[in-house]
Parts: structure tokens; C-alpha cells; sequence
């Protein structure tokens, strides 16, 4: 089955899930952000955008740093490190030097992944690393040069819609003041204008009906305004590999393990529970959103297959995905000296 994922709708493909089903989906969902870390590794190994991203970040982020010695950095949910490593290794190519690296995550099984991965992209020492295990609504911020938020904020601006929650701006606020002067924010999040995005929507809206669990960058734009100066927004254009999770389904129709992996990491939901037909659905979604990567323009396939760790071949099946990158600046009246305690919900 083809299936075009700009243009499907509902009606188009077999019934979706019940009302008392997308309940229980809301219900499921949430944990997949921290705790389903097989399926968080199996994602992420298939993304470019953790050494694209960090290279257009620090780039970005070079200019606009005032410090360049003994960098304090403070990861939020940096998951097994590969972003951060890239991201300091740039930094440390442009003469800047690395004092300390705080870990917010929640994950504890990646820990030891995450500062394997940092120290050996970045060459550093496991010595200024440290972790913090609660999630980044509990943990206490400590005063920062630069703080690092790579796709880490989605399970924060879902939990904010909650009665009670403390509100997304006093969120990125608590986030911004825990940066010193001089320093900045650097939050990196999916595009609505993604194409991995909008397929992700689609399959949502047939499978969820009205449940559309989703968060994009474009989302918290304007809280951003309000917690801090925005002195970059950059759009970054990055690919998924999806070869070892679709080859098989493209071949012969078999859905493999690594890519009920795959989906249930990015859809936030264990797909190996929905009934078959949804399972396929979701695969003829993602691959009729998919490329060979020899079918895309010269120039972006050079850029893509220059990322070591996908190791990219002409025949590979490729999913277009886009990151928005913001460099945010504290306000110099919101500046904070002290470590930051955890937000209220009147914040």
C-alpha cells in the first residue's frame, strides 16, 4: 500500500483506534521519553542531526560567547551523548575550553554511554562530568556559560499543559537565569515543517483521532521571546536513516523488531501493542515518506553522508527530517549567581 502523508486523511485507511484506546495511549505515552532506553538507542542511531546540529549550533554559538576558558556546560537531557560530544568538539576546535559538563537526565541506564561518548568525540575527561538523575522540572540548575537543550524539552512543554503544571514560560525562565552573562541557551527542537514531523501527525490524527501528542519548536517560540533575547534561529535540514527498520518492510513486507524499536521511541507509544494493521499502516506511512538517497540533491547528499556514524550508501531509505536551532541570551536584570531551586506552578 502507497500512501501519500501530505495528503491522507482519516477516511483514507482502515478504522482508527477507539476513543478508550487513545485514552489509554495518552496514559502510556509519557514514559517513553526517559525509560524505554532500548528504543531511545535504536532512534538515535539513525539520526544525523546529532553531529549536523551540533556543528551549525556551535557556529552559531561562537560569536555570541564572551568567555572562552573553562566553559561550564550544563546538558539537558543529553541522552548517550553523541550531540554534546560533537557540539563541544566544535567549540574546542574554535580555541574554547571545557571546565565542567552537568548532566540533567533521568535515564540513568545511558549515563555511562553518555560520558563514553562525550569524552571520546570531544577528548575530554570523564573527571567534569557529572550527572543528575531527576528529571529537569526537579533538578537544581546550576549557574551556567552555556546550557544545552537538544530535543530534550518535548516531555517538558507536554508536562506544562497539565492542571497545575508549572507553565512553560516559567519554565524556559528558570532555564535562561541559571546562564551567566556573557552566555547563552542553546535549544534545538524538530520543525513543524519536518517532513519526519508531518508523517508523524498524520499517523496521530488517524490512529489517536483528536490525541495529537505532539511538540515542535515553533510551539515555544514565543515563550522563548519572553525568558531571554533570541539572537539566532536556524533552520537545520537533516536525514533519519531508515534502511535497517524499512529495507525489509520495502522488500517483502516484514516489519522488524528494530523498527517497532524506532517508531515507538519517535510516536511515543509501544508499537508492538497496536493491533497489525496499525503497525503497517504506520510503516506504509513512514516509507512513503521516505527517499534512496541517491534521489536527493547532490550537494545535501554530500553533507549527510559526510556523518561517519549512519555510513550512508547510495541505495539507503532516508527520511527528510528539519530542526529548528535557537541561540537565547539572558536579559541582564533576570541574570542569576546561585543555583537554581525547582519552578512552582505560579511560576
Amino acid at each position: 500500500m502507497m500512501l501519500d502523508p501530505w495528503t491522507l486523511s482519516p477516511t483514507d485507511a482502515e478504522a482508527s483506534l477507539s476513543e478508550l484506546e487513545s485514552r489509554k495511549v495518552a496514559k502510556r505515552r509519557e514514559p517513553f521519553y526517559s525509560h524505554a532506553v532500548k528504543d531511545l538507542l535504536t532512534f538515535q542511531a539513525t539520526l544525523s542531526c546529532t553531529q549536523s546540529d551540533a556543528k551549525i549550533a556551535a557556529s552559531a554559538l561562537v560569536s555570541k560567547i564572551s568567555n572562552k576558558e573553562n566553559l561550564a556546560i550544563m546538558d539537558i537531557g543529553g541522552a548517550e551523548g553523541r550531540f554534546c560530544g560533537h557540539f563541544l568538539a566544535a567549540l574546542k576546535a574554535a580555541k574554547y575550553t571545557i571546565g565542567s559538563i552537568h548532566n540533567i537526565d533521568p535515564a540513568p541506564q545511558i549515563q555511562s554511554e553518555y560520558s563514553a561518548n562525550v569524552t571520546e568525540i570531544a577528548d575530554l575527561t570523564p573527571k567534569i562530568i557529572s550527572n543528575d538523575r531527576r528529571g529537569v522540572e526537579e533538578a537544581a540548575l546550576m549557574e551556567c556559560d552555556i546550557l544545552v537543550a537538544s530535543h530534550s524539552l518535548y516531555a517538558m512543554v507536554e508536562k506544562s499543559r497539565k492542571p497545575g503544571a508549572a507553565t512553560i514560560e516559567g519554565q524556559l525562565r528558570r532555564l535562561v537565569t541559571s546562564v551567566r552573562l556573557g552566555g547563552a541557551m542553546l535549544v534545538v527542537m524538530s520543525s513543524e515543517n519536518s517532513m519526519a514531523i508531518v508523517t508523524k501527525r498524520k499517523i496521530y490524527r488517524h490512529l489517536f483521532g483528536g490525541h495529537c501528542f505532539d511538540t515542535v519548536a515553533e510551539d515555544i517560540e514565543k515563550s522563548l521571546i519572553t525568558a531571554g533575547h533570541i539572537e539566532s534561529r536556524i533552520y537545520s535540514d537533516t536525514l533519519i536513516d531508515l534502511t535497517e527498520s524499512l529495507g525489509p518492510y520495502k522488500e517483502n513486507g516484514f516489519v522488524t523488531q528494530t523498527f517497532k524499536d524506532w517508531a515507538s521511541y519517535f510516536l511515543r507509544h509501544d508499537v508492538a501493542k497496536l493491533p497489525e494493521r496499525h503497525v503497517r499502516f504506520i510503516a506504509d506511512m513512514f516509507l512513503a515518506s521516505s527517499f534512496e538517497l541517491k534521489s536527493l540533491p547532490e550537494n545535501f547528499v554530500q553533507h549527510e553522508t559526510s556523518v561517519a556514524h549512519l555510513a550512508l550508501t547510495s541505495d539507503s531509505i532516508v527520511l527528510p527530517h528539519k530542526s529548528l536551532i535557537y541561540v537565547v541570551k539572558p536579559f541582564a536584570s533576570t541574570n542569576s549567581k546561585s543555583p537554581i531551586s525547582q519552578s512552582s506552578p505560579a511560576q
